[in-house]
Order: C-alpha cells, then structure tokens, then sequence
C-alpha cells in the first residue's frame, strides 16, 4: 500500500468521522429537559436564563462553604464553560489544529516526515484563532451598525405607541413582535425578562449594558429618569429619535469624508502617474529617434 492510498484513506476517514459527528449533533434530542434547564428561566434575576449558570447559582454557594478552595476554583471552570467566545475561540483552535495535523500527516506520508512538520498544527491553530476574532470583530461592528440605524426607527415607534394610549410594556411587546432587527431581538427579550419577574427598568438598563451602545444607554438611562419622575414618555423618546437621526447623518458625512480621501489613493497614486507617463512617453520616444 502506498503512501498517496494511506494519505487518503486518512483524509477520507477524518471527513466520514467529521460528518458523522455533525450529523449526531444536528440530530433531535427525544429525552426530556433537565431540571435545570426547566427552572432557569424562572430564575432569570440570578442565572439569566443560562442553565450552566443556574447549576453554577446552586452548588456552588454550599461548595464556598463546604471547601473555599474548591469553591474558588469550581467559580473560575464556571466562568470558562458559561463563556461563549471563549468556547468558539476553543473550537476554531482545536479545528485549526485538526486541520494542520491532517496536512502534516499527508505531507509526513508522501514526503517523509520532518522535523518542522511538528509547528504545523500549532501554526493551524493560531491562524483559526486570529480568524475568529477578526470575524467576530466584524460580526460585532456589522451588528453595532445596524443597531445603531434600527435605533431612530424604534423610537419613533415606541413614541408613537405611547401616544396611542398604550403603556411602556404593551408599546414594547408590540415594537418586539413585530420588529425583525437586532433591537427588536433585545426588546423581545426584555419583555420576556419582565415576564419572569424582573422590574421594567432594571430589564431595560441591563439590556443597554449588554448592547453596549452610547446612543441606546442614552436613550434608556433618560427613559428610566422620565418613567422615575413621571415626564411624558412619548416627548422623551421623540426627542431622542431627533438626537440618533442627527448623529446618524453626522456620521453619514464623516464616512463620507473618509471615503473621499480615500478615493484619492489611487487617483494620486494610479491614474495620475500613468496619465503623465502617457503624456510624456511620446516625446521621449521622438527626442530618441532625432
């Protein structure tokens, strides 16, 4: 058996076992929830609907008490497991890694093996990392963008809601059911927070500081002041509709600012050049020949 039939056989291998987990994942569960996740969305203001937090939220208390030591180290495993980046960067590591032992081993098998052969899967594994927080850096912004334009739009809704009579809770429920951005997604959320127990404005602060958005944590932090002091929420949420616009055509000449200086790179640096070299190579052509 040759080397290019065992480097075969292995790739083929690797993607039968791939599919096959995928498949066994993708796959329905038929057993019933567990405990844990059932109560923890009737424990929202501890464990945030998160049933690994909830579990955390319960044994780890009498585990602080019985041993803190163990308790201290069982909080920071809590952490890790209950952190989705981390995980996916986890994943993107072990793939990259995967993959660059799977063409070290062809290369090994065809070639022979080499010393350098060993940095492959570490080299696969660093690329995975590096390209996934860049796409997750991307994911982020696109999101924020779109955020930040959703935001007039909702505001204006919200106010004009209100100004139909209905109270903040039925103006947010409508905006959430029938909304499909990335703020009616939140404000779903919020309504289903309230839902559980939790107090409106302490649902819409945690929602602006899981956002993180400057113009959102504006508009709620002086949507909680007026709900506070009783002012008129429609005129708030008008006003502040007025103030995102505003920033959004800012913006809009900002980037449209940067893009015009932009577009003068390859003027200066592309068509310029070769409309002199076009200009002047003919004479220089001419002044060679006489």
């Amino acid at each position: 058996m040759n080397p290019t039939d065992i480097a075969l056989a292995v790739i083929l291998g690797g993607g039968l076992a791939g599919g096959m987990l995928l498949v066994f994942s993708a796959s329905p569960r038929w057993r019933a929830r567990g405990l844990t996740a059932r109560l923890a969305p009737y424990l929202r203001d501890v464990t945030d609907g998160d049933p690994g937090v909830a579990f955390s939220a319960i044994t780890v208390p009498v585990l602080n008490t019985a041993a803190p030591a163990w308790g201290a180290a069982v909080n920071r495993l809590s952490d890790i497991s209950s952190s989705w980046r981390r995980s996916r960067a986890l994943v993107w590591a072990l793939l990259g890694a995967g993959t660059g032992a799977a063409l070290a081993t062809i290369v090994a098998l065809t070639h022979g093996p080499q010393p350098a052969l060993l940095a492959v899967p570490l080299a696969g594994g660093a690329a995975a990392v590096v390209a996934e927080q860049s796409a997750r850096r991307a994911t982020e912004r696109a999101r924020s963008r779109r955020l930040h334009e959703e935001l007039p739009v909702v505001l204006e809704f919200l106010a004009l809601c209100l100004s139909a009579g209905e109270g903040l809770l039925d103006a947010l429920r409508r905006v959430g059911s029938r909304g499909t951005g990335e703020l009616a997604v939140g404000i779903r959320e919020v309504v289903v927070e309230v839902g559980t127990g939790a107090v409106l404005t302490d649902a819409l602060l945690a929602f602006a500081r899981r956002e993180d958005s400057p113009a959102l944590s504006r508009a709620v932090d002086q949507l909680v002041a007026a709900i506070d002091r009783g002012t008129p929420l429609a005129d708030v949420l008008h006003a502040h509709a007025a103030d995102a616009r505003s920033g959004e055509q800012r913006e809009l000449i900002e980037q449209a600012g940067r893009k015009e200086i932009a577009m003068l790179v390859p003027l200066v640096f592309l068509i310029l050049p070769v409309s002199v070299l076009f200009a002047i190579f003919p004479g220089v052509v001419m002044l060679d020949l006489g």
